[in-house]
């Protein structure tokens, strides 16, 4: 570093250099921008899950399936069991099909589709044998079953139906179909109309009102920042014309997209706060400092070529920016305007006895070691599982690196002619430097104030990962969803297991093995895919033709001798893609994906369990995984969280030894001592605040290493006079205060412990930078 040299003549070049940089960061901007989005969906803001043996494509598309999947709740407000009280209803559903935003809506069987769910299921009535059909087959009770239904009043078996299908196999498809309503907790049910005899699904809640079930699921590029904030826009929209064309109807609705729209629009606020309030404080700081516009001007370059590498950097990388990540971003400001400061600071000081390249001559070791520090802190954000993070790191290290070239490149140009002015407050800056230099009372009882309220701190810390406490979540919706919950019977918790295999027919044959495994938890409520494998279907159709003539001729005389055996009993077996095409499979798709590779089962389960005893369970059967996303990222955060730790331990140390070899050993041991404290306090303030210790304070925490290293080495500094670094600090000090500071007002709890720990560390190591000056006595 040090052989750079900077002079009057090659600064040209340096300036045009960095024009070149500027035009070819515009025109990639200008390229990017049509090709990218702004992505506000929650569930993109966690690690992906892989898993040994699964495809990670399977977990990624159930993921991303769950994510588009909206349910909404409609009680109209007259409960008499007619078409004329479902108008709401489908008035909604077709209004929502009017959207062209929507894959499918849907949440009900018209009479039309009945038939054609009539028709499969009689085609395929042997092999889509149900268990309990089957049970008795094996019994040989078939047959009285079959004469309960037909002298049974209020089973309404007839005979086009006894002349269709004698055996009444295809009841067992009917009772499937039931099943997937009534199916573990389920209070679902089928309506019927009575005038189209189209049905819907419903519930009745405790009161007894009946609520209808609207199902829809979006398209899969519906989930970008302006389509998402359109599409819930539209939605709110509806519902309000919905309630005054139908009043006293009440709506309810759940889907991932309500939480993303919210936590987009609170972050949007959090960027306009965050943005505004600290550039107004970091412009009135200058001007009160430097009592003139072009440092100001100096300044707001620096963090406009920041953000534009910045971003460009990101779109380049992921194609995509999260709007989480433009609100931690909006905190590299402070960070970004720091080599500026310095530069500044030396110019404003020196002006009249140093040229530009001269001062940049004197600054370019601290500052180049300030931005590599910094440049590596945020590379360890970058290893983190979180995609938000990963692009703050890129995000980070590439505005870093252009407001450094910023200030290397155009400040000596830009600051010819910088006349030398008296600065305000300089004489008490000047008091405290000299405080610390000379007065070992001060060196000695700040750190030890310091390092008490740091003990106090982390023995009051605790440690909590639980995913859910990171993001605030908004009560109405929570309020919604857990009203849907206790109508329906069916939580939203993403808890389930699933079968995978390498080809349909193996995924079939698992999911039959671990059904049998199910059957045996108590406390588990849980929904099967009614689908069996080919080679259950063709033991299906064995078994029916093994008992068939038995059971006729007991039906016979048993006196049903208008039962003829002309009916139609075919040996089809039906495809998972026919299956799938059919209305069989209506509320059960959902539940089915197939890639090239692999073919997956979702089996979704509820009720009281432990979630580590299903994890055991799905570890002894071959093709089973258990996905409890919560309980998982939650153990994901403990694990990198000590292992952050530890990595963190490690780089202290590091850094240490570094100081230690570079300064020698008082000068060495007084740098790691500031540097130490510093991340101490920034983490101690958790445990005097109240709140608690998890991964994203220990990503603050590093990088407020990274700013304690830059103080230290800017004070380490001998060419740069301790007046000089220490105002430049004091600037510094306060811009990224300013910046991370107002991360504290955000209202999602991640960034605001994050912003906890930068304050309170930035502020232990601008208190302690000068303990780095040596002691000495001062004479007057």
């Amino acid at each position: 570093m040090n052989a750079i040299t900077f002079n009057k003549h090659n600064q040209r070049y340096f300036a045009l250099l960095w024009l070149c940089l500027l035009a070819a960061l515009v025109s990639a901007l200008i390229w990017l921008l049509p090709r990218t989005h702004i992505n506000s969906s929650v569930l993109d803001l966690l690690p992906q899950s892989h898993v040994d043996g699964i495809s990670p494509h399977i977990l990624d598309k159930f993921s991303q399936r769950l994510d588009r999947q909206l349910i909404w709740l409609i009680s109209p407000h007259s409960q008499n069991e007619d078409q004329q009280t479902i108008q709401a209803v489908n008035w909604w559903e077709q209004q929502l099909k009017l959207m062209g935003v929507f894959k499918q809506v849907n949440g009900g069987m018209s009479a039309q589709q009945q038939d054609l769910f009539g028709e499969f299921s009689l085609k395929y009535r042997a092999a889509l044998l149900d268990a309990k059909t089957e049970q008795r087959l094996l019994e040989g009770s078939q047959a009285q079953w079959i004469l309960g239904q037909v002298y049974s009043f209020a089973a309404g078996v007839s005979a086009k139906e006894l002349s269709l299908d004698p055996l009444l196999l295809m009841r067992s498809a009917f009772s499937k179909q039931a099943l997937q309503l009534s199916q573990g907790s389920s209070r679902l049910a089928i309506k019927t109309a009575s005038k189209d005899h189209d049905s819907r699904l419903a519930a009745k809640d405790d009161e007894g009102r009946t609520w209808y079930v609207v199902y829809g699921e979006l398209e899969s590029e519906s989930y970008n920042f302006k389509s998402s904030r359109l599409i819930v826009a539209q939605l709110k929209s509806l519902e309000k014309e919905l309630l005054l064309r139908f009043p006293d109807t009440q709506i309810l609705q759940r889907g991932v997209i309500f939480y993303s729209d919210y936590a987009g629009n609170k972050a949007q606020q959090d960027i306009f706060t965050l943005g505004i309030g600290s550039s107004i404080g970091i412009i009135a700081l200058l001007l009160l400092v430097f009592r003139s516009f072009k440092p100001i001007w100096l300044t707001i370059l620096s963090i406009l070529m920041g953000i534009l590498a910045g971003t460009v950097g990101v779109l380049a990388v992921f194609g995509q920016i999260h709007i989480t990540t433009l609100v931690m971003s909006s905190s590299v400001i402070g960070i970004c305007i720091d080599y500026g400061l310095h530069f500044l600071s030396e110019r404003i000081m020196h002006s009249k006895t140093e040229a530009p390249a001269e001062s940049l001559n004197k600054l370019f070791p601290a500052l180049s070691m300030a931005l590599i520090s910094s440049v590596i802190a945020y590379c360890l954000l970058y290893f983190a599982p979180f995609p938000g993070l990963k692009q703050l790191a890129v995000f980070a290290v590439c505005g870093l690196s252009a407001a450094f070239m910023t200030v290397i490149c155009c400040y000596p140009v830009l600051t010819k002619n910088m006349s030398n002015r008296e600065l305000p407050y300089l004489n008490m800056i000047n008091i405290y430097v000299n405080a610390w230099k000379n007065s070992k009372l001060l060196r000695f009882t700040a750190p030890t104030i310091i390092f008490i309220i740091m003990l106090i701190g982390l023995f009051n810390l605790k440690i909590d990962d639980d995913i859910s406490k990171l993001q605030s979540l908004p009560v109405h919706l929570q309020t919604q969803e857990r009203q849907i919950a206790k109508i329906i019977g069916q939580g939203s918790e993403q808890k389930w297991f699933i079968i995978y295999g390498d080809n349909a027919e193996q995924a079939l044959k698992r999911l039959a093995l671990f059904g049998e495994k199910l059957a045996h938890e108590q406390q588990l409520s849980y929904r099967l895919l009614p689908l069996p494998s080919q080679t259950k279907q063709q033991q299906n159709i064995d078994l029916i033709k093994q008992n068939k003539p038995i059971i006729m001729e007991q039906l016979k005389q048993a006196g049903l001798d208008l039962i003829s055996d002309k009916s139609d009993l075919n040996d089809l077996l039906i495809t998972p893609q026919q299956w799938l095409d059919s209305p069989l499979s209506e509320g059960w798709r959902l539940l089915w994906l197939s890639l090239e590779d692999q073919t997956a089962i979702l089996v979704p389960v509820e009720g009281n369990f432990n979630s580590a005893d299903l994890a055991q369970l799905a570890a002894e059967n071959i093709g089973v995984h258990w996905v409890d996303r919560r309980m998982q990222y939650t153990a994901l955060f403990t694990v990198y969280r000590i292992s952050l730790t530890a990595l963190l331990g490690i780089v202290i140390m590091v850094v240490s030894g570094i100081f230690l070899l570079k300064f020698g050993i008082k000068q060495g041991l007084r740098c790691s001592l500031s540097m130490i404290l510093s991340v101490g306090m920034g983490l101690a303030v958790l445990g005097l605040t109240g709140q608690v210790l998890n991964l994203f304070s220990l990503m603050a925490a590093i990088l407020v290493l990274g700013i304690g290293i830059d103080y230290a080495l800017f004070f380490s500094n001998s060419k740069v006079s301790s007046l000089t670094s220490m105002l430049s600090i004091i600037l510094a000090s306060l811009t990224t205060l300013l910046a991370f500071g107002l991360l504290v007002l955000s209202s999602t709890p991640a960034i605001s412990s994050f912003g906890y720990v930068l304050c309170a560390g930035i502020l232990s190591a601008f208190i302690l930078s000068p303990l780095v000056i040596p002691f000495q006595k001062i004479r007057s």
